[in-house]
């Protein structure tokens, strides 16, 4: 009987074989079986062939044959070892790339890292608060000539329209006093600290963690609420509830309860709570504010607590029409009403027009994205310098294949190395984070830590190594395990155009974004001092500020500024309703010569002393200044240039404008900027009025300002000795407005060093592996009489073209960022297109110092050193 063609050794039979037999014996025994059974097939019958196979299987399932099985487990722990072992050998072998590689990427997440702990504390301002998503700032929205403008005062009969037509919505409605320096007195500690009056209720609304006491205290006009920090520096160990205190200098208050001090990543308008008086007291003792009871006059300031079952959006629906027909100016002006929400306070305070249009979200977004450059532009340095390193391997990839490992496991070996090489650098920031973060709070004003001891955080910290290890390795991986085993052994492994290309982009990538984060960079820093030597109408230098805070400084203003005065420490002073850096009174319905029907005006109005321009040192353009012998001048104003534009007086002194009585102008003064230095002044108003909430005083300058204070103290104790002597100086104030640009421009400055640095140790270990790749070509060149010079131009021409193109592809995208931030300033500088030249020499100046050095060093090598072994 023949052999037919189902007349095959059963399949069963050979896999069972196949799965215990020992890897050395298999060939031989399978050769052995397989002639036996087509022996038998062909001279018996096929049944009994295949029977005595598997007799003969079974036969070698004995302990000589039987393979020495292991888990899965056993196996891939002795293959994660092999892996590391590897890794180790290669790091000791290649110690320069090692230290590029991992120091590169400590480096970008260290700076990763820090900015996502500033973006997490910046998204969780006012987070802490119970009722966070339900809190509300009550605010109005009015249209006049000159746009949508929005404010935060409010009026007192707001209260009562919230509390009894829309008791539905709201749980609470508090209205409160501004937050302002007080002096708080006991015994002989006098202490300066920020509070406000708030009414009942404000101990919900603000989730109040009461350390000792009631926060239901405030019920009582006489009751008082401290913050733990606040009663410290108060009664320093002693027990502060139950103590009496003075407040101003003018109320007795008892302390009804201790609150733990707000968190650090509080926004700005209870930020500084050190303490809560009731908002009877603040009735009671003030005339002018119970006269306004049923007045429609904006000066305080309302919050709600939603019901649980309104949210944001219903509530604004519902009180948008609240202020209709309440009163003419408000009607006048369109007003409507609306919620401002808590979630929204710290990141979203920009206006435009009157609705949020960005803030201190744009700053996050900002340092958002950089953090994704960085952590490119560190991954980059990665993936170029693994590829580039290719042939140096491919031999290791070919054995490797020869002897059986499959491409997976290559590529599994590779993302290993690169898990490994980025969980070392994470340690490494982790490290840096941690020492570095007491000097960045500093820097920044945070209170910033590593939360080591949150699962979250190393949930998301487990899951960056893996993405960015993912990220980092994915190319080399995929790329490296691709080699021909046979030409990788014959080391025939060149790298291909696909290959070429892919670096040369990555290497552009690099520069452009390095150019973007100098030009944005630069261009912060421009605005910064543009708008800093913007002519601010007065001088600031050499003034000081007193803030009137007690009550004991009642009818002292001109004793005081005689003394002052004859003290030859002050040269002038004055009084004033509102700061020289800001303005705190607005006015409406101001009529003028030719004013137009239905115009919607708004003016700022300075409330001051007469002695006020000879103080500050205004600039007189047209008419005079007030004269304080002059009673007539108390019903006169002066104006800002803007002011006369705003009403289109050409000739304006002489001319009388006001609301119920007629001002005559007897001047206009240089614009001041007194508000936003980003922004144009908006027209204002000067008048002789009260009440007086500040000194200004100015300074001998023929005296050292340490001897003038001295003296300025020692007058003021003289006078008011219950009263601590605490001033500001005007310029000190003013630089004030300029603190968050330039710490944004000092950090995105600093990042962006960093990401030049890691770009150019990238581009250090990239050069530097590519001329040891062309070693005997250079070699050769210079044996055929190459100069070191011509050399050096050949190892940086390319790295040089690569840079031009970075430039190129970086402008538009820098041009749009500029653009972008530029426009969010009314005053503000002008596209700067000289920059893009200097930061492009510099940058290509800088590629090619970093070049230079492996350059030359390849240039000078002795060709004979460089050819030997051919």
């Amino acid at each position: 009987m023949k052999a037919t063609k189902k007349s095959i050794p059963p399949k069963l039979a050979e896999h069972l074989l196949t799965w215990f037999l020992k890897d050395e014996l298999a060939e031989e025994v399978l050769g052995d079986l397989d002639e036996k059974f087509y022996s038998t097939a062909t001279k018996g019958s096929l049944w009994r062939a295949k029977l005595n196979y598997w007799y003969q299987v079974l036969h070698y399932f004995r302990p000589f044959a039987i393979r020495i099985f292991r888990s899965n487990h056993s196996t891939n722990i002795i293959m994660l070892q092999h892996y590391f072992k590897i890794f180790i050998r290669n790091l000791g072998k290649n110690k320069a790339f090692s230290l590029i590689n991992i120091s590169g990427l400590a480096i970008g997440l260290t700076v990763v890292i820090t900015i996502a702990l500033w973006v997490k504390d910046e998204y969780s301002y006012d987070s802490h608060f119970d009722n966070y998503d339900r809190i509300a700032q009550v605010m109005y929205r009015q249209t006049y000539e000159d746009g949508v403008k929005v404010g935060l005062s409010t009026a007192r009969p707001l209260e009562f329209v919230l509390k009894n037509d829309y008791n539905d919505l709201f749980k609470q409605v508090v209205m409160t006093a501004w937050n302002r320096e007080h002096i708080l007195s006991h015994e002989d500690n006098n202490v300066i600290k920020h509070g406000t009056y708030m009414q009942e209720g404000a101990e919900e609304l603000l989730s109040l963690k009461m350390i000792s006491g009631s926060g239901k205290g405030l019920a009582e006009p006489g009751n008082i609420l401290l913050s733990a920090s606040a009663a410290d520096a108060i009664f320093g160990h002693k027990e502060p509830t139950g103590q009496t205190i003075q407040l101003d200098a003018a109320h007795e208050m008892f302390v009804a309860g201790v609150y733990e001090d707000m968190p650090s990543n509080t926004s700005e308008k209870f930020a500084q709570l050190d303490f809560i008086a009731p908002w009877s007291l603040y009735v009671a003792s003030s005339e002018w504010i119970q006269s306004v009871e049923q007045v429609w006059d904006q000066s305080f300031q309302t919050y709600v607590l939603l019901n649980d079952n309104v949210s944001i959006a219903q509530a604004n629906a519902a009180v948008e029409g609240a202020l209709k027909n309440r009163d003419q100016h408000l009607t006048d002006t369109k007003a409507e009403l609306f919620l401002y929400p808590m979630e929204d306070w710290h990141l979203r305070n920009h206006w435009e027009e009157g609705v949020l249009d960005g803030g201190n979200i744009d700053f996050v977004h900002l340092f958002e994205t950089i953090g994704v450059f960085i952590l490119l532009l560190a991954c980059i340095n990665f993936m170029n310098l693994s590829t580039a390193r290719s042939e140096q391997r491919s031999k290791e990839i070919g054995l490797r294949k020869s002897i059986g490992s499959g491409r997976f496991q290559i590529v599994f070996q590779f993302y290993i190395e690169s898990f490994l090489i980025v969980f070392a650098a994470f340690i490494i920031s982790l490290f840096a984070v941690y020492h570095l973060l007491p000097y960045f709070n500093s820097w920044t004003h945070k209170n910033i830590h590593l939360p080591l001891g949150s699962p979250a955080f190393w949930f998301i910290g487990v899951s960056f190594i893996i993405i960015t290890s993912i990220m980092a390795g994915s190319y080399p991986a995929l790329y490296l395990s691709s080699f021909n085993a046979i030409n990788a052994l014959q080391g025939k492994v060149r790298q291909g155009a696909a290959a070429l290309i892919t670096r040369k982009a990555l290497v552009i990538t690099q520069f452009a974004v390095a150019i973007v984060l100098i030009v944005c960079t630069v261009v912060v820093h421009l605005q910064v001092n543009f708008t800093k030597d913007r002519p601010t109408g007065y001088d600031k230098a050499g003034l000081v500020q007193i803030r009137q805070n007690s009550d004991a400084f009642k009818f002292k203003y001109k004793k005081l500024r005689t003394e002052f005065i004859n003290s030859g420490a002050v040269v002038e002073m004055s009084a004033s309703h509102s700061p020289l850096t800001d303005v705190y009174s607005r006015s409406s319905g101001i009529n003028w010569p030719g004013k137009p029907a239905d115009f919607k005006d708004q003016f700022l109005i300075v409330r001051s002393s007469a002695e006020y321009g000879a103080t500050v040192q205004w600039k007189i353009l047209e008419g005079r200044d007030f004269e304080p012998e002059n009673i007539a001048d108390e019903e006169a104003v002066i104006i800002n240039e803007a002011a006369a534009a705003y009403m289109g007086l050409e000739d304006p002194v002489g001319q009388y404008i006001g609301n119920k009585r007629k001002s005559p102008i007897i001047g206009v003064v240089k614009d001041m900027v007194m508000e936003s230095p980003y922004e144009q002044v908006k027209p204002t108003l000067y008048v002789i009025d009260g009440p007086y909430n500040f000194y200004n005083l100015r300074l001998n300058p023929n005296q050292s300002i340490h001897k003038n204070l001295s003296v300025l103290e020692q007058t003021f104790k003289k006078n008011l000795p219950n009263v601590p002597f605490n001033f500001q100086f005007i310029d000190d104030q003013y630089a004030q407005k300029f603190e968050s640009e330039e710490r944004l421009g000092q950090l995105s400055g600093l990042f962006t060093i960093l990401a030049i640095f890691i770009s150019c140790i990238g581009l250090f270990g990239l050069s530097g592996y590519l001329a040891e790749q062309r070693t005997k070509e250079l070699g050769i060149r210079k044996i055929l009489g190459a100069s070191a010079l011509s050399l050096w131009r050949l190892l940086s021409r390319e790295f040089a073209w690569l840079t031009l193109i970075a430039c190129f592809i970086s402008a538009p995208l820098a041009y749009y960022f500029i653009t972008d931030w530029l426009s969010a300033y009314q005053y503000s500088i002008s596209m700067p297109w000289w920059l893009f030249g200097v930061t492009w020499v510099g940058i290509l100046m800088i590629a090619l110092l970093t070049v230079s050095h492996q350059a030359v060093k390849a240039a000078l090598i002795n060709p004979v050193d460089s050819l030997r072994g051919d």
